[in-house]
């Protein structure tokens, strides 16, 4: 699956940053594309200079769509309650910039006790 996070926050404290995150993954396997958006409140801390964790809650939805020659199908989710968690450290930091890599993993609550899992390795930069 490929994937793109887009991040804007501010540092509450020197430590501590809270943020909107909105991320969302696609994957295609032959005749069939699924989906899934998460936009979410996170907070990101520093539990060493270069090594954060993060979490955050918000509202996930998820799509499919089927090729069936004839006919596309789709099928999109109400918006539910969604969560994620995550862990990096910062490769380079200066005062103005940072990159990290990190591991990040999201899930989603749907009707019926349907869970979507995701994972990920991110790299990311970040503008101060």
């Amino acid at each position: 699956a490929g994937g793109l996070a887009l991040r804007a926050g501010v540092l509450v404290h020197p430590g501590l940053a809270v943020a909107l995150d909105l991320s969302g993954m696609t994957h295609r396997e032959d005749r069939v594309k699924t989906s899934q958006t998460l936009a979410a409140i996170t907070a990101r801390g520093w539990v060493a200079p270069r090594l954060w964790l993060e979490g955050g809650i918000g509202l996930a939805r998820s799509s499919a769509e089927y090729d069936l020659t004839v006919v596309n199908v789709v099928d999109k989710s109400e918006n539910v309650l969604g969560g994620l968690v995550g862990v990096g450290f910062e490769v380079l930091s200066t005062r103005t910039l940072a990159l990290d890599i990190g591991l990040r993993g999201a899930t989603s609550f749907y009707r019926n006790d349907v869970r979507l899992y995701n994972a990920a390795v991110t790299v990311g930069v970040s503008f101060f």
